[in-house]
């Protein structure tokens, strides 16, 4: 028998999912620059994570991939979304600090009957795992692919010529090699050969 206490902490549960479900990206699911939410998002990292995994890194736990893909971005339900695509213009404190204030309210408001969730975000967000490295990295290539994917829009709007998109990239590769990236090999090809192919699509599209 289900005590009465779970159903209504499911119905918070799904409250806060709603919320997150809420939660715009910078990113775009089309030409017509629809707002990629955080819930789009997630679908897409846990999807192309397992599938990479599977395929490419069978050392890898997949249940872990998947869990920690799932709840990867869930404190964005109360900070919003802070685009990192220009990578040496975000104040990282800043979110690390309100990123670390959310996942307290979310173990404060779920911690006692459903100690998964806030357990499975803390152990993602200390990268002790290979699974969370691997898809905190991967997680990385996700605004990529949507770029690719919508006739490089974004792209186009955050940088006037390719060769600051390229420098951008490298910035952002050498930060993650020297940091959680470090180990993970895949991961990290798979973002700097989707990346080339981003500014190469830049290239083609505006000449520059």
């Amino acid at each position: 028998m289900i005590e009465d206490a779970y159903v209504e902490e499911t119905i918070k549960l799904a409250k806060l999912l709603m919320r997150f479900a809420r939660v715009n990206r910078a990113t775009y699911l089309d030409v017509n620059r629809t707002p990629e939410s955080d819930t789009d998002h997630t679908v897409m990292l846990s999807v192309i994570a397992c599938a990479v995994a599977a395929k490419l890194c069978p050392e890898l736990d997949l249940g872990k991939v998947a869990q920690y893909a799932l709840v990867h971005d869930l404190v964005e339900a109360y900070t919003g979304d802070v685009s990192t695509f220009r990578y040496a213009k975000v104040n990282f404190a800043a979110k690390e600090a309100a990123e670390a204030e959310a996942l307290e309210k979310i173990k404060n408001d779920f911690g006692d009957t459903f100690p998964w969730l806030y357990e499975t975000i803390k152990a993602f967000e200390s990268l002790k795992d290979p699974e969370a490295r691997f898809v905190k990295t991967l997680d990385k290539s996700m605004p990529t692919l949507t770029i690719l994917n919508t006739d490089n829009k974004q792209a186009e709007e955050m940088f006037d010529h390719a060769d600051d998109l390229e420098k951008n990239e490298k910035i952002r590769s050498e930060a993650l090699r020297s940091s959680y990236a470090h180990d993970q090999l895949i991961a990290m090809e798979m973002r700097e050969k989707l990346a080339n192919k981003m500014i190469q699509q830049h290239r083609q599209r505006t000449n520059s």
